[in-house]
């Protein structure tokens, strides 16, 4: 199972990446951060690579967003 963090604040980026540290045994396959410095937030991942062997696709940007999340989108090959 993944593990999923985000943070907020002036030292966001290194409390994202302290809290993937703890978390790192819930998805050692691929760890991302991605950071959002205007608004002082980021968003990290630990991935566990259970069917989509793929690396570098985490975060998922679709349109402007950015998303983190835990699982697999079915049915989804129109969105990439």
């Amino acid at each position: 199972m993944c593990g999923i963090v985000g943070c907020y604040g002036s030292d966001h980026r290194q409390k994202t990446i302290q809290s993937l540290k703890v978390i790192h045994h819930r998805g050692p396959d691929e760890t991302v951060v991605k950071s959002f410095d205007d608004a002082n937030v980021s968003i990290g991942v630990d991935r566990l690579a259970i069917q989509d062997l793929r690396k570098k696709i985490y975060p998922f940007f679709y349109r402007g967003r950015h998303l983190v999340y835990n699982g697999e989108i079915y049915n989804a090959s129109g969105l990439a």
